[in-house]
């Protein structure tokens, strides 16, 4: 065979044979896309198709969302649960400051109290009055001592009697320009002449100490009172203004064989739940009560007395002592 037959026979590859040009198929294919959208969205013809397809394709799609969807629940707990303790944590602040404040205001509410009830003692009297504020006790308590916000330089006296709501709670002893020591009537070295208000009965009370209680001795036996009879002042020593509540009669003792009664009480006032007290200047000792009146009231007083201690009474500084 010839060379010319030979390549006159020899055929070209399919794989290299050339068909319509890209554009050429892209355009049918436009054209073919457009048609089937016209048609269905007309006739409907693949809405079954379609349906059948999504059925299928369902739960491809949900294992495809699953990680994102697992990541949004659990970035949305995390967030939910720190913004739960925050809000719970601010609640919590804010019911302890509302705490605080309704505390505050029941302390307030009790000063207002405390200061109106003083209020009302400071019309009683013509002595002249200052309120004050405590702002210790002495690190003593054996002593029973406090210190006020008032002294010389707010005309405080010294001897002047400390009363408060409730009652006498003791008297200045020492002056300083800002402040003054105030010995409470339980103290050991303290004597207050005192009466039974409801028969006008005298006599001397002394402080117990630590106890908080006031000591009546050497009374007869046989006299006027009992469990439970309120103490006031007398107003015989020009120092305690007369009237105010000393305290309650909580035991009456009877000393065997001796002919007289140790009496216990309580004491009325009490700086252990008040802030706030009042300062009374000592009375005057002359022009207050004719001295005849006076001297017959302090030797009722001193009678009283004598026959249970059988020793000689006398006077110092307008206070009924019994000397030993």
């Amino acid at each position: 065979m010839k060379r010319d037959d030979y390549q006159f026979n020899q055929t070209t590859p399919a794989f290299f044979i050339q068909g319509p040009s890209l554009f050429a198929r892209f355009v049918f294919l436009a054209i073919l896309a457009i048609a089937l959208i016209i048609t269905d969205s007309r006739l409907q013809y693949l809405k079954a198709f379609r349906t059948q397809v999504e059925t299928y394709l369902h739960p491809l799609s949900l294992m495809a969302n699953a990680p994102m969807e697992l990541f949004g629940k659990a970035d949305y707990y995390l967030k939910s649960q720190q913004q739960l303790l925050d809000e719970n944590k601010a609640l919590r602040n804010k019911l302890l400051k509302a705490n605080v404040d309704v505390q505050s205001v029941h302390v307030l509410q009790r000063e207002n109290d405390q200061l109106r009830n003083l209020s009302k003692l400071a019309g009683r009297h013509q002595q002249k009055q200052i309120l004050a504020e405590i702002l210790h006790a002495t690190s003593n308590q054996s002593v029973r001592e406090i210190v006020i916000n008032r002294g010389t330089a707010h005309h405080v006296e010294l001897g002047a009697a400390i009363i408060d709501a409730n009652g006498v709670v003791g008297q200045v002893t020492r002056l300083y320009p800002q402040t003054s020591l105030v010995t409470l009537i339980t103290n050991p070295a303290m004597e207050i002449p005192v009466m039974v208000a409801r028969n006008g009965l005298r006599a001397i009370a002394f402080g117990k100490g630590h106890s908080n209680l006031l000591e009546i001795p050497f009374l007869p036996a046989n006299i006027d009172i009992k469990v439970g009879d309120q103490l006031v002042t007398s107003g015989i020593d020009f120092v305690y203004p007369p009237g105010f509540a000393i305290g309650r009669v909580e035991t009456i003792n009877v000393e065997p064989g001796a002919g007289y009664i140790r009496i216990h009480c309580s004491v009325a006032g009490g700086v252990d739940f008040n802030r706030h007290v009042m300062v009374v200047n000592p009375m005057p000792q002359s022009g207050i009560e004719d001295p005849q009146y006076l001297e017959e009231e302090t030797t009722q007083a001193e009678k009283q007395i004598e026959p249970a201690v059988g020793r000689v009474p006398y006077r110092s500084q307008g206070v009924i002592r019994v000397s030993d």
